[in-house]
């Protein structure tokens, strides 16, 4: 399976994810935190990577750097071994 063609925001989330889940195995990742001016389209770029199933959100709290984030994709597909 390869990759569909991604805008930057999607691909740092996704490289972001990878490395978390590199270096912490089995320890979830969450979103984090992000300016209020880029916010919008942060929010905008996990949607459409939620919308295409190359990540999964759990939704814990009202304030998204509570959520948890899952790669649904194998890491060695966003960073080559």
């Amino acid at each position: 399976m390869s990759l569909p063609s991604l805008r930057t925001n999607q691909r740092n989330i996704l490289r972001l994810v990878a490395q978390h889940e590199q270096r912490n195995p089995g320890e979830p990742c969450y979103l984090g935190k992000v300016t209020a001016s880029r916010r919008n389209v942060f929010l905008k770029a996990v949607g459409s990577l939620e919308e295409r199933q190359l990540i999964e959100i759990e939704r814990v709290g009202s304030n998204f750097q509570a959520w948890k984030i899952k790669l649904l994709i194998p890491i060695d597909q966003i960073i080559p071994a």
